[in-house]
Formats: structure tokens, sequence, C-alpha cells
């Protein structure tokens, strides 16, 4: 895949986290590499960014990049990164329903769905008192997260009658 120009990670399984302790200039060296790719699996970004507010100005300012592309940094994060990231995204323009999204994103669970979705509510609302700046986020997160909830519930009661 990678000689078609997708992004696929060098490291061995669950070693991604690596990418974390690299000094900044290697770090942004390989999100301008690998920030435009289609990928296999999880953002590189996620990574290579984290929580470093730095890099994501000069990102933004020094090599022209949009902000809706650093929402992949974002993904399945529900930690200081987007405390820190969300909200200079938010000034760039990314849209509030967008981050949200990105942020709720699970990409493994087992058990009730509604349970997912009831404690993806439970930290909305807890980021909404640790940082103001991101209400937008949290409205459109609790919202979002709401209506997944609903449907959840409904085919969770649709399976119980049908015995499953």
């Amino acid at each position: 895949m990678t000689a078609q120009g997708w992004y696929a990670s060098p490291l061995p399984h669950d070693s991604d986290h690596i990418l974390a302790y690299l000094p900044r200039p290697h770090r942004l060296r390989l999100a301008i590499h690998c920030i435009g790719l289609p990928r296999v699996g999880h953002s590189a970004l996620i990574h290579l960014v984290g929580s470093d507010t730095e890099l994501v100005h000069h990102l933004l300012d020094q090599h022209a990049v949009s902000p809706d592309k650093l929402v992949d940094s974002l993904f399945g994060q529900r930690n200081t990164a987007v405390e820190q990231i969300g909200p200079l995204l938010l000034e760039r323009g990314v849209s509030a329903d967008r981050i949200a999204a990105a942020v709720a994103w699970c990409d493994s669970w087992s058990g009730d769905r509604s349970l997912m979705h009831s404690q993806l509510l439970d930290y909305f609302t807890a980021l909404a008192d640790r940082v103001p700046a991101l209400r937008a986020v949290v409205a459109a997160g609790r919202a979002q997260q709401k209506e997944l909830l609903d449907q959840a519930e409904e085919r969770e009661r649709a399976a119980r009658v049908r015995g499953r």
C-alpha cells in the first residue's frame, strides 16, 4: 500500500505510541509527510501531534496545513490533546460537530453500545467544566451521543424482544 501512496505505520502493531517520544523536529517532518496521505489504520498524527500546541501552530502557520487535516490527531482522544488542540482548531474554523465526532470515535467496543454512548455523554459533560473554550464541541458531542444513545437503546430493546 505504501508504494501506491498510502501511509502505513512502519512500526510493529501497537507501537505507534513510540512516535510521541521523538524530538519535535522529527515529529514535524513525519507529520508533514503523512498528513495528506490516505492511511491504513490509525492516523500517525494522534501520536505525532499529541497535545503539542507549538507543533500545531507551526504546522498551521508555516506549512499551510489546513485545520481540517489536523482533526485526525483527535480521533479517539479523550485526554489533554483535546483540551489543548481542540480550541485551536475551533478558532481556525473547524466545526464543533467534526471535532466532537473525532473525539467520540471508538474503533472497538464490546458490550452494549448504549453504555459506550452513555459514557461519552458523561465525558462531554465533564469536558464543559474543564475547558470552557470547548462549549460548542461539548454541545455538539452531547447532541450526537444522545441521538446515538437513543438509537442504541432502541436496537438493544428490539433485540431483547426478539430474545437475542
